[in-house]
């Protein structure tokens, strides 16, 4: 679930890792069956704003990579890819 990977990544020795990019979990609320509630930071699409730079690109590849080996070698992978999982923390750009 949604909820357990998001655990699962920020358990303080990942949480340590430099190649987990994993948005930090503020908490959580378990909810009725149909939902539940993570609390993060504000977050927005991976590419609003679009990327203005090849380096942008290449580190956004990077950091993907690294979360993603992070997952496969978890139990967690079978349901973590797909395209909202994939969001940024909201930066205000100079």
């Amino acid at each position: 679930s949604e909820i357990d990977i998001n655990i699962y990544l920020n358990n303080p020795s990942l949480r340590s890792d430099p190649s987990n990019h994993a948005v930090p979990l503020l908490d959580f609320i378990v909810g009725n069956d149909t939902y539940d509630f993570l609390v993060m930071p504000v977050l927005r699409f991976f590419n609003d704003p679009p990327f203005a730079f090849v380096d942008e690109v290449l580190d956004f590849i990077q950091q993907t990579l690294e979360v993603s080996r992070i997952i496969i070698s978890s139990d967690l992978y079978i349901n973590f890819f797909a395209g909202p999982r994939f969001l940024a923390q909201s930066r205000h750009r100079a």
